[in-house]
């Protein structure tokens, strides 16, 4: 394995690809951004540290744990054969892709996976490739969305996780209404609903718009998969980011369409 252990800050730039087993650094600078490390055991990064690889392969049929601190990755790939798992033990931040390129390969979040996004430009979010035949994502992710400023507008949005609500994106921007709790504050008519849903069943293009949600606590009312939500947004030239914490949709999912 290699460890990167001193009592002073270091930094280490390496030059080529790397293949280690367990990979474990408890203080320093790790710059690699041009090369990527595979690592056939367990990934272990203190606080503080700066790890800057050009990508992650967990590779190897043996389980792994992941204890990243916190730490920011571009890209991670699970590329392993067997029926094995990876499960990360800290905050984990992605900002480009996270693959999983082996079957039967179980990536367990345990809460701590966030998928970042910085912009709205190609590139900008954090994605997740196609799992490959029997592989899956357990345990929670927290998925960002990024919106950049572009006056009063209404945007387009889904959920991509399991389980989220109106609340979810309440403490992002405002969302008015008749239900029981909608924001408040200077210059918000909280009654004048400013979230909607379409059901194609109630005739004309207009009348297929209804406000969401009409009447209990934001909490209450989901976010149901597969549908899209018009969000009017008032955050004039300030940018919105977004964000919904729940197990991600992958599999067959059923459209809620008539």
């Amino acid at each position: 394995g290699i460890t990167l252990v001193g009592n002073n800050p270091s930094e280490i730039a390496f030059t080529r690809d790397v293949i280690a087993d367990d990979f474990l650094v408890l203080q320093g600078t790790v710059r690699a951004e041009l090369y990527s490390i595979s690592i056939h055991g367990d990934l272990t990064i203190q606080a503080g540290v700066v790890f800057q690889p050009g990508l992650i392969n967990l590779v190897g049929a043996q389980d792994q744990n992941v204890s990243a601190a916190g730490l920011t990755l571009k890209d991670l790939t699970l590329n392993k054969p067997g029926n094995s798992q990876v499960t990360l033990l800290s905050p984990l931040n992605i900002a480009g892709i996270l693959s999983v390129a082996s079957e039967n390969t179980r990536f367990n979040t345990d809460g701590f996976l966030t998928l970042l996004s910085s912009s709205d430009a190609p590139g900008g979010t954090a994605r997740v490739g196609s799992l490959t035949g029997g592989s899956s994502i357990s345990g929670e992710v927290t998925y960002q969305r990024y919106m950049s400023g572009e006056g009063k507008i209404y945007r387009y949005l889904s959920s991509p996780v399991v389980n989220a609500t109106v609340a979810s994106l309440l403490d992002d921007f405002p969302i008015t209404g008749t239900f029981e709790d909608p924001s408040s504050g200077p210059g918000i008519n909280s009654a004048a609903p400013s979230f909607f849903l379409y059901d194609e069943s109630r005739g004309t293009l207009q009348e297929g718009w209804q406000s969401y949600p009409v009447s209990g606590l934001a909490i209450e009312n989901p976010l149901e998969v597969g549908r899209g939500y018009a969000a009017f947004i008032r955050n004039g030239t300030g940018a919105t980011v977004w964000d919904v914490k729940g197990l991600l949709n992958q599999g067959d999912i059923s459209l809620p369409v008539n």
